[in-house]
């Protein structure tokens, strides 16, 4: 099982504590180590940080390391901070492709706690960016 990192809440998936039971209170106690997926809080801070701390895990690490992120790519923007340290690390990271908006569907609930909400359709594409280190 790959392990997933969760960081922080979002309003789309009411059902949040589910898909993240395993993961970490504090996904940036410690490096990332290993293969790993990431998802966060769609907030260009946070996100930015994440990239940041895959990045540094990677280069900082002697273990096999490679963590792949699932950001948003919102109106097709690839000027952001966390985009711009993808393109400034080549030898570390890359893009490797998009999901596109119309394929980013989530998974409808078996049960719902409290009152059942509408998952919403996605505006935007999401990203699958790699970052990892020689070992890996």
């Amino acid at each position: 099982m790959v392990p997933f990192v969760g960081l922080g809440q979002s309003a789309h998936l009411p059902y949040y504590g589910v898909l993240l039971s395993c993961a970490n209170y504090n996904a940036f106690a410690t490096k990332f180590t290993g293969f790993s997926a990431c998802h966060p809080v769609y907030d260009d801070t946070k996100m930015l940080k994440c990239v940041q701390h895959s990045l540094r895990s990677a280069m900082c690490s002697e273990l096999p390391t490679a963590t792949f992120l699932f950001l948003p790519n919102w109106g097709n923007k690839s000027n952001n901070a966390y985009r711009t340290l993808v393109r400034g690390n080549p030898k570390f990271c890359t893009t490797l492709g998009f999901i596109p908006k119309t394929k980013h569907i989530y998974a409808r609930p078996t049960s719902w706690k409290g009152v059942q909400r509408k998952i919403s359709s996605h505006t935007w594409s999401m990203g699958i960016v790699a970052i990892w280190n020689k070992e890996a």
